[in-house]
């Protein structure tokens, strides 16, 4: 793959400068392609394996508690982002109809049901899954993964700003809580909860799939 796709010469790099910077950039490039190369064949085996997995699962009866958590959810969203076009859609189904491409008439509040139902499935699926082969993390190791999970949010919440971007440590603090009460507002704990279980047993489970590539 990558020596396919990796189609340079030392002389065409030779233009821009020495040696020593083609080798540096060669490296950097085919290291770049590799861990491109790898995060693909991570998404692809992880879409397999769920598809796997709500194939042969069958679910009798839903909790009816945690659907209408999520729909409600997903529903109080959609209702967020019409407030912003309201000029343009007076009605709530005339916005969803137009902003996500649904064909008119078409029973929206039933699809979101069903994809309520699909993400609980996929729980009900994963904590089986786990609990059956011993995949719990520590409480050392799930406290070390939740703050790394959610510092990856509150950075990103934060725009990458770092102390050096604030006058001073008390105003950096400062906005760093903030950012981490509003980030824990929005998520809540339980997204995070299932993150950190989710990361920690994600390889494992990729190995039970035993993925092969076919050329």
């Amino acid at each position: 793959f990558i020596n396919e796709t990796l189609k340079l010469t030392d002389e065409t790099l030779a233009e821009y400068e020495g040696a020593d910077t083609v080798e540096k950039y060669r490296a950097y490039v085919r290291a770049e392609l590799t861990r491109q190369h790898e995060e693909e064949l991570r998404a692809i085996g992880e879409e397999a394996m769920w598809y796997h997995y709500n194939d042969a699962a069958k679910v009798i009866a839903y909790p009816e508690d945690a659907v209408m958590e999520i729909y409600t959810k997903n529903i109080t969203e959609i209702e967020l982002l019409w407030e912003s076009y309201r000029d343009q859609y007076s009605t709530l189904d005339a916005f969803v109809y137009a902003y996500f491409s649904i064909s008119t008439g078409s029973d929206w509040r039933a699809m979101l049901k069903s994809d309520a139902e699909a993400e609980v499935k996929e729980k009900l699926i994963f904590y089986y899954i786990i609990r059956k082969e011993n995949l719990i993390p520590t409480e050392e190791k799930y406290r070390e993964l939740f703050e790394a999970i959610f510092d990856e949010f509150v950075e990103l919440y934060m725009d990458g700003k770092t102390e050096a971007d604030y006058d001073s440590a008390d105003a950096y603090n400062a906005a760093r809580a903030e950012a981490e009460v509003a980030v824990m507002d929005y998520y809540g704990e339980d997204f995070f909860r299932h993150q950190v279980y989710y990361d920690y047993a994600l390889d494992t489970l990729l190995s039970f799939a035993n993925l092969q590539i076919i050329n």
